[in-house]
């Protein structure tokens, strides 16, 4: 690329130098034009070519930066499964030592006890057990880390999401959908400046296409422009590419609809 820049310097040179010689030397004036001409040519192409190159340049650095966010968001995933396993497999181990305190009560006839502990064991249950959104164990996880989320900052989420038993999306893609989206939807409402922000997603099959629809809260003086509301550019933004390329390799399509103080994203996967 350096190399370029030298030779168009050399080459802009000679059609000053040309053109100069040109005016002062009226005897080789046919002669300096057609120099003037080649240079210029040489030029023009050289400008191309280096124009070309900075483009593609462009776009390896902005695939390289998409893949190394796919990553990212990949491990984040995978954390947060292990991280749900972890909390599900406490909760079973406690609900487990809870059930043989209250055998320990049934088989010492300690009724009293019994009677005092049996509603504390239900409330926590009803408190703390796993509530399944879906049946995809890695989906269930983001949904339900998103809804907890979003709900720290006043949002509210809803979810109606029914999904193919059997599908040819990759698990890891179909999960980086609803993940970017949930993501690209709680910044949305945190810059909506709404009483109420909210989330609603909802998935549905239909003639071989998993439908993804999610509508949300959004500040309607900010219109859609394809890009990241949030300062760190360098690590967001990417959310959007992300799942128009997961799109473009399942044979579906995307749509991001700019409702002013409400924003609708509807991805269509093929899943058969």
């Amino acid at each position: 690329m350096k190399r370029g820049f030298t030779i168009l310097f050399i080459e802009l040179f000679c059609v000053q130098a040309f053109l100069f010689l040109g005016a002062l030397l009226q005897e080789y004036a046919l002669f300096c034009q057609i120099m003037l001409l080649f240079f210029l040519a040489l030029t023009y192409r050289r400008i191309y070519l280096l124009a070309r190159r900075s483009l593609k340049n462009a776009q390896e650095e902005a695939k390289f930066q998409a893949l190394q966010k796919q990553e990212q968001l990949q491990k984040e995933q995978e954390q947060l499964f292990v991280s749900r396993k972890q909390e599900t497999l406490a909760f079973q181990q406690a609900t487990i030592r809870k059930l043989q305190t209250l055998q320990n009560y049934l088989k010492t006839n300690e009724y009293n006890k019994i009677q005092d502990y049996l509603p504390a064991i239900t409330d926590d249950f009803q408190r703390e057990r796993f509530h399944p959104i879906c049946q995809d164990s890695l989906i269930n996880a983001i949904l339900a880390d998103k809804r907890f989320l979003a709900m720290q900052k006043n949002i509210k989420v809803t979810y109606e999401v029914l999904l193919p038993e059997k599908s040819n999306i990759p698990s890891s893609e179909l999960s980086s959908i609803f993940f970017n989206l949930l993501d690209n939807g709680i910044e949305s409402c945190n810059a909506s400046g709404s009483e109420a922000p909210f989330i609603s997603v909802t998935s549905k099959m239909s003639a071989g296409f998993l439908a993804v629809h999610m509508k949300n809260s959004k500040d309607p003086a900010q219109p859609f422009n394809h890009k990241t509301s949030k300062k760190d550019i360098p690590n967001h933004g990417f959310g959007l590419s992300i799942i128009e390329d997961i799109c473009a390799k399942n044979d579906g399509s995307c749509q991001w609809i700019d409702n002013g103080d409400t924003f609708d994203s509807v991805v269509m996967l093929r899943y058969q």
